[in-house]
């Protein structure tokens, strides 16, 4: 047999402790954020059943990211006998979420009557994309989400936006834009010009790429697609100075501009002293199949691509047997935030395991018939919150204090046979040196006040 890889698949991650650590800090950052605005915390299962993937909810241009599971037991084993098996999908009726969207869909279908509307809900977890993974794409990946279930006002947008916005404020991230759009006032252009359905799809998906082949490339697509007779009203609505003006388009979805600009306002409150800023975006599109309403997504002038987005899904609940459901909801890629989260702060990932560490106190084992006396006097520091650790076995003293250095311990407690003795302990601060020496029945209280003054 071979010698094992020690890498992870492609397209996946494993993280150091420094990695981990600050990823774990910056979750917690953002859970906080989120309750901060009284969004509740969600957690669904990483798996779903490929009936509801491939429904209309996910959308047909996520179908092939699909990772699938094969059907198990004697259940594989009829499929494989069956000669009527013609196609993989078959074979198979699980799938890895790619998103976190449709899995609360899902859920607020399931504990609806357990529920209070409007339900704010936050959703922080793993996702999976079966696609090539490249330079910031990955297989796995988190995915930080906020929705308001139950609401068709746009103070849901207004809510979830802001906290969205706050994630970055607190993580310390400027220059951060926000691109503002409605499906339906892109809906009212397609209907005042007479565009059917799917023709006006395809034209929508060419204006997508304007940020990335421009206006040369938008209009060559147009014109390969057959669709060169609307490129002058296309060039003079979407392309004119005066496009990026909302007001602009109060011709063609009066309320729809009244909404947005009614957003804008507050957003634009929202970011008064700080280097954030929003504007109307006409050309974003997002998914065709998904988003019914107000749309949006979030850049930064360092990375190309967006942040994260999202947008108004106001049919997607009704999917799941329910009746009619308004709903909004966005997401922030978490691997992109933290790159700019780690800039931000200066945390390099070279940095010793020491600063981002959580061990507050370290227990050396003098002998080893002292570690069950020990693992008490941690464990009442344990339950007041100190993070205390006795090393598991009584070897060379030298090898236990370095371990204590190397971890980042911030004391020391030694407590050896002549200690036990006098009914004292030695407290050693690493970081200056100093020692003193307190009674055991003061070891709890001295140590209380160090590490929770």
């Amino acid at each position: 047999m071979g010698k094992m890889s020690v890498k992870p698949p492609s397209g996946f991650r494993d993280f150091t402790l420094q990695e981990s650590a600050a990823r774990t800090a910056l979750t917690r950052q953002i859970e906080d954020t989120y309750r901060s605005f009284g969004f509740q915390q969600i957690s669904t299962s990483v798996c779903e059943s490929l009936a509801t993937l491939q429904g209309k909810g996910g959308g047909k241009d996520n179908e092939h990211l699909i990772f699938k599971i094969m059907r198990r037991g004697e259940s594989l084993q009829k499929a494989f006998a069956a000669t009527t098996v013609e196609t993989l999908d078959e074979l198979t009726d699980l799938g890895m979420r790619f998103e976190l969207t449709l899995p609360l869909a899902r859920y607020v279908s399931r504990f609806r009557n357990d529920l209070v509307f409007p339900f704010k809900a936050f959703h922080i977890g793993n996702v999976y994309r079966a696609e090539r993974p490249q330079k910031g794409r990955y297989r796995e990946f988190i995915q930080c989400d906020v929705d308001v279930v139950g609401c068709d006002s746009w103070g849901a947008e207004l809510d979830s936006l802001q906290a969205i916005l706050a994630v970055f404020f607190n993580a310390g991230i400027e220059k951060l834009e926000v691109q503002l759009n409605d499906r339906r006032i892109l809906d009212a252009v397609a209907k005042s010009w007479g565009i059917s359905g799917p023709d006006w799809a395809s034209i929508l998906v060419s204006l997508d790429k304007l940020d990335k082949v421009g206006t040369k490339g938008v209009r060559e697509e147009i014109e390969r697609k057959g669709f060169a007779n609307h490129w002058e009203n296309i060039e003079s609505r979407f392309f004119a100075d005066s496009a990026s003006n909302l007001a602009s388009w109060q011709d063609l979805a009066p309320k729809e501009v009244e909404n947005l600009s009614l957003l804008s306002q507050g957003l634009c409150s929202f970011c008064e002293n700080s280097s954030f800023s929003v504007r109307f975006n006409p050309t974003m599109v997002r998914g065709q199949e998904y988003y019914t309403g107000t749309i949006f997504e979030l850049h930064h002038p360092d990375l190309q691509g967006s942040l994260g987005g999202g947008g108004r899904y106001n049919k997607l609940l009704e999917l799941f047997g329910g009746p009619k459901t308004p709903a909004f909801g966005g997401s922030i890629g978490f691997e992109r935030l933290f790159l700019l989260y780690s800039k931000s702060i200066g945390k390099s990932m070279d940095k010793t395991q020491a600063n981002l560490t959580s061990l507050e106190v370290f227990f050396p084992v003098f002998a080893k018939d002292l570690r069950l006396k020990l693992q008490n006097y941690a464990n009442q520091l344990r339950r007041q919150g100190v993070c205390a650790e006795v090393f598991p076995e009584s070897s060379k003293l030298k090898q236990q204090f370095r371990y204590a250095s190397q971890r980042g311990a911030k004391y020391t407690v030694s407590i050896g046979p002549d200690e036990f003795t006098g009914q004292s302990a030695k407290i050693k601060d690493m970081a200056s040196g100093e020692e003193i020496s307190v009674h055991l029945k003061d070891l709890e209280t001295e140590i209380l006040a160090r590490c929770r003054p």
